[in-house]
């Protein structure tokens, strides 16, 4: 399934459809070189024995990477011959994908057959090899000669920036890299925290190390359009800020604890302690939300408490929180189901998100360990205001595969959130410098079908962590791959920031997508705003 506008807002596709000479004399009379029978079956249906004959059109293409080609089989039948028969395509190069559709019963049945090319397709030629089978007669084959080209790389030149202000001094990087198109790696020169360079390709790729105890080196590989719409892209969250506010908390049972989340600060007070410190505050307008839990009888609040509009000052004091006074109320519930579930372990947690922005606030209002359906606790739609956002979350680990969905809505009501499938992933070791890995992935519709997505594999050992990305955007046909970055060529970049071949190492698969109808990618404070994620981890 081809992916939605956002995943590449100029996608072409280029068809190039050659009609062979006397057409007729090449469908009634083939050439030798395209069956394994030995012969070629009368595609009149005339011949004595059960058979079947293939013919394809065109027999040539030419197509353009990131692109697809499309091309149509008929197998007839003869000879009595009634039997279901199938089209295949072999000898397929590297980076080429084959669909193949359609059927039918009758003396003829036909094909349609969609040829993807991805971006990491060998420009040249290739003879490919179509095949039609059927149960007790003999399989034919045609060859189909593709022509892959090199796409257009030609693009108004466009600076862009890699923002790392908002990180940590540990996070800044050591080493920043781009890739404009084919070229190869450059480095970026400067010294941060924000780093420019300029691209004009279709497809790009950036690059950066770290080195905060663990060597980390990350790659990411996007679409000129995806890189564009996001700048200057920030690479960490915004900063947490630094103010605190004191208050105490009454209400609480000798085992209970309450929970409190102001915007990007939070805090915990208990029974036995009740004085409360909310930490790392910004000094803004925010809600405050907070949950009374006790944890001896399970991680579901008996009481919520919302107070709105509170002006955070550094030093100030919130007064009493009481979970039994005017602002404290009990918390609705609903039925909460995993859809999916495979027989793993499963969990259920319930968020929420407030403020006039729906930033900030993402307190836990509820988490079901181990449990494939709950009695979610969340906000009474009468309590609610515009802005707020009920976030449920469904899981499930089994044997190093992990999903995860994510879903957004207003109202808290019964619901039933859905897994995405679990990912297959086919990893092989790379040669060259260092511990690196391939991995094919085949690409679930669930996935596909999101406004943006990324499939990543990392490589992690001694120290050492090597996470490369793609955008499914650079990605054509149902099945992706990513290979772990080999920048041993990259100017300024050091071998000794590889994951060693030697010693012990653990490889991650990961596919994630997201939807945000009538947001952005990164706001998912809308009704019905999704996201999903599937991984597998194997030591090695």
């Amino acid at each position: 399934m081809r992916p939605r506008p956002f995943r590449s807002f100029r996608e072409v596709r280029r068809r190039s459809f050659c009609i062979p000479l006397l057409l007729v004399a090449l469908l009634f009379f083939p050439p030798g070189c395209g069956s394994d029978s030995g012969g070629v079956t009368d595609p009149n249906g005339d011949g004595p024995d059960p058979a079947i004959a293939l013919s394809v059109s065109p027999t040539s293409g030419t197509v353009e990477a990131r692109s697809t080609l499309s091309v149509s089989a008929t197998v007839t039948r003869s000879g009595g011959y009634e039997g279901g028969v199938t089209v295949e395509v072999l000898a397929l190069p590297s980076g080429v994908t084959a669909s193949v559709t359609g059927g039918g019963t009758g003396t003829t049945a036909s094909f349609g057959i969609e040829l993807a090319v991805a971006a990491s397709a060998a420009a040249g030629s290739h003879e490919l090899t179509v095949r039609a089978t059927g149960t007790g007669v003999a399989a034919v084959t045609r060859t189909f000669a593709l022509t892959v080209t090199e796409p257009d790389q030609g693009g108004d030149p466009a600076d862009v920036s890699l923002d790392f202000s908002a990180c940590r001094a540990v996070d800044q990087p050591i080493w920043v890299g781009y890739k404009d198109g084919s070229a190869g790696w450059e480095q970026v020169t400067g010294s941060g925290p924000v780093w420019t360079f300029e691209i004009t390709a279709d497809e790009v790729a950036y690059a950066w190390v770290s080195d905060d105890g663990l060597i980390m080196t990350q790659v990411t590989h996007l679409t000129r359009e995806e890189l564009l719409a996001v700048q200057p892209l920030r690479i960490c969250a915004p900063a947490r800020g630094e103010a605190v506010m004191t208050g105490t908390v009454s209400g609480l049972d000798s085992t209970d604890i309450a929970m409190v989340s102001m915007g990007s600060g939070s805090g915990v007070a208990t029974g036995a302690a009740p004085q409360l410190e909310v930490t790392m505050l910004t000094e803004v307008e925010v809600d405050l939300i907070a949950a009374r839990v006790d944890p001896t009888v399970g991680m579901l609040p008996d009481r919520l408490l919302i107070r709105r509009d509170v002006e955070v000052v550094d030093g100030g004091s919130l007064g009493t929180l009481d979970f039994e006074g005017s602002e404290a109320f009990d918390p609705a519930f609903a039925t909460v189901n995993v859809g999916g579930a495979a027989g793993g372990t499963n969990s259920l947690l319930m968020g929420y998100f407030s403020g006039s922005q729906c930033l900030g606030n993402n307190v836990s209002l509820g988490l079901a360990p181990g449990a494939s359906t709950a009695q979610m606790p969340g906000v009474p739609e009468a309590l609610q205001r515009d802005g707020d956002f009920h976030q449920y979350t469904a899981t499930e680990i089994e044997n190093g595969s992990s999903r995860l969905a994510t879903e957004f809505h207003r109202a808290l009501a019964s619901r039933t959130i859905e897994l995405p499938p679990a990912i297959d992933p086919t990893v092989s070791e790379l040669s060259g410098i260092g511990r690196r890995v391939s991995a094919d992935v085949p690409l679930p519709s669930g996935f596909r079908d999101g406004d943006f997505g990324m499939l990543m594999a990392q490589v992690i050992g001694e120290g050492r962590s090597n996470n490369t990305a793609v955008s499914l955007a650079r990605i054509s046909g149902n099945t992706g791959t990513v290979a772990t970055e080999d920048l041993s060529d990259a100017p300024g970049w050091s071998a000794e920031w590889t994951v060693p071949s030697n010693g012990s190492t653990q490889w991650v698969v990961q596919l994630t997508a997201t939807y945000a109808p009538g947001g952005t990618v990164a706001d998912f404070c809308n009704e019905g705003a999704r996201s999903l994620v599937a991984s597998q981890t194997e030591g090695g």
